[in-house]
């Protein structure tokens, strides 16, 4: 049985649908779904922050609509297009002025046909002022005008934090606060029980072994999942019939193995800074590390709202020798330097193809970033396939004598 079964599969990245809920993560959903103005969910990363917003906005989508926006973020721009082509607008062409008028009539239209209009902003801390200043133009204040959208934010803490959005949220009288941590070890018991029993691998972690998960990982949900992936591996190729204590010793050790031989302190490699535009226009910058996805999908390390993406398009791998592109049998396929390929080397100024953008790729001084947010909705549709190149007209030539 598990050699049929990938530790990927078992411990996946959660989705809206597919999410466990322990006692905290439920308790935050109830009170985050009643209505208030400002509404705020705080937690640390891998704390299942993220994904709780997604699952709201996917719980009431029948009578709200939901506009998401991730940091980090630095240009009142940058902010402008996302929110438009989150509703599902085009965004191309249009200036910050234009998308801001756009913005607020489509919140408006909404209001007018009885449903609430949330922009939910996601890492709202690593939003710059000019950046942040377009949240705050939409909610001056924290009183409960039905013409304005409702805000729902993510954040990591408020109490030591100096960013806008800190700084927003602690001026309101009354801010409607929700606190999210890591799990406790019973909550570790309860998640490893869950992912397990869906495989029909119940029993499969020994109490001891569940209770050491729970204390190296302090509840974690990225360090459980790769802790137990390993000790799945492990196990599977030992032909093993339960993870012990002995073996969950021994997957953090190969775990801090790894990391070790992928970061030598001696002689770091440079990083891959990502480049992404679109018509022209640079939209996002982000930074390759380990295994990069790309795709359209919300799940993706970067993620890029068009219908010409497959919900995972492309991965970027970094190697011992450099990084390394490979199309995930995507639909409209992966472009590098002008020439379709499926696998192959990139380099330093290399230019990749997806659909309509285009990301070059740069080996010097990087900015970290994150996704572009997309819809929920787009990422579960079918991907559409591009046109072809349309045929050149025949060239008319007019014979001098």
């Amino acid at each position: 049985m598990l050699r049929e079964i990938s530790p990927a599969r078992v411990f996946a990245r959660p989705t809206a649908e597919d999410l466990w809920l322990g006692p905290a993560q439920e308790s935050a959903l109830s009170h985050l779904a009643s209505p208030a103005p400002v509404r705020a969910l705080l937690g640390p990363p891998s704390s299942g922050r993220s994904t709780l917003l997604r699952r709201l906005a996917h719980r009431s989508a029948g009578d709200t609509t939901t506009l998401g926006v991730r940091g980090p973020q630095r240009l009142r721009s940058s902010v402008l297009r996302t929110l438009v082509r989150s509703a599902g607008l085009e965004a191309d062409g249009l200036g910050p002025e234009e998308m801001h008028r756009l913005i607020d009539v489509f919140v408006q239209e909404r209001r007018a046909k009885g449903q609430r209009v949330v922009i939910e902003v996601d890492d709202a801390d690593r939003f710059g002022p000019a950046a942040w200043s377009e949240i705050a133009r939409m909610r001056a204040d924290g009183t409960a005008d039905p013409a304005a959208p409702d805000l729902l934010l993510g954040l990591v803490h408020i109490d030591e934090s100096s960013s806008p959005a800190a700084d927003f949220i602690r001026s309101l009288e009354a801010p409607d606060l929700v606190v999210l941590s890591w799990m406790s070890a019973n909550g570790v018991c309860w998640y490893l029980d869950w992912r397990l029993r869906r495989f029909g691998l119940e029993g499969l972690v020994t109490p001891a072994a569940t209770r050491l998960i729970a204390r190296c990982t302090r509840g974690c949900f990225a360090a459980v999942d790769h802790v137990c992936q390993m000790a799945l591996l492990l196990l599977r190729n030992r032909s093993g019939n339960q993870i012990d204590v002995g073996l969950v010793r021994e997957a953090i050790r190969t775990l801090k193995r790894q990391r070790e031989l992928r970061h030598p302190a001696a002689a770091p490699r440079p990083k891959a800074e990502l480049i992404v535009s679109r018509d022209g226009t640079v939209l996002r910058r982000a930074t390759v590390r380990g295994r990069f996805l790309i795709g359209r999908s919300h799940f993706n390390d970067l993620s890029l709202d068009s219908s010409y993406l497959s919900r995972h398009h492309l991965a970027i791998v970094r190697g011992e020798t450099g990084y390394y592109l490979s199309d995930l049998n995507s639909v409209n396929g992966v472009s590098l330097n002008g020439q379709r390929v499926q696998s192959a080397p990139v380099g330093d100024g290399d230019v990749i193809a997806v659909g309509p953008y285009r990301i070059k790729v740069s080996l010097g001084e990087t900015i970290g970033g994150h996704r572009v947010a997309g819809r929920e909705t787009a990422e579960l549709a079918e991907t559409a396939v591009m046109p072809a190149p349309a045929k050149p007209e025949p060239t008319h030539l007019k014979v001098i004598k």
